[in-house]
């Protein structure tokens, strides 16, 4: 019996402490886009095997410091998106069209590392461009 007790204390606190238990999410902004970029093909840094870029992954690196919610840790300046999670690309047409026009927009950002395209950077969940002034 206290080996069961022993183990079930065990599985617990491997799940509690599991990343995607404390995975954060909210929202950013409003912010300016300064660039947006996509991954056309597969990339492995040769130093790191870790720093892997599927294709279609994008990335934006934003003119200011976001200030990211609470329970959030990532970098503040780059979020990096997998593709697969803009099928449709609307995502990444609406951060085209705010580059293009200069527009601010708020971002849905998460760091559950089940949708991170790359390590230590959020990824987006939604976009929304804000109305021009």
């Amino acid at each position: 019996m206290r080996i069961v007790k022993l183990c079930l204390f065990f599985a617990t606190v491997l799940v509690l402490s599991s990343p995607a238990v404390h995975a954060g999410h909210g929202t950013v902004g409003p912010v300016t886009i300064e660039r947006i970029s996509t991954v056309p093909f597969a990339y492995v840094d040769p130093s790191n095997a870790a720093f892997y870029h599927k294709p279609g992954n994008f990335e934006i690196n934003l003119l200011e410091t976001a200030q990211l919610p609470n329970g959030v840790n990532c970098d503040q300046k780059i979020f990096t998106t997998l593709g697969d999670a803009d099928m449709d690309k609307t995502m990444f047409q609406t951060l085209l069209a705010a580059v293009t026009s200069g527009q601010r927009v708020y971002l849905g950002v998460t760091d559950n590392p089940q949708y991170n395209a790359f390590p230590g950077r959020c990824s987006l969940l939604y976009v929304s461009l804000l109305k021009k002034p």
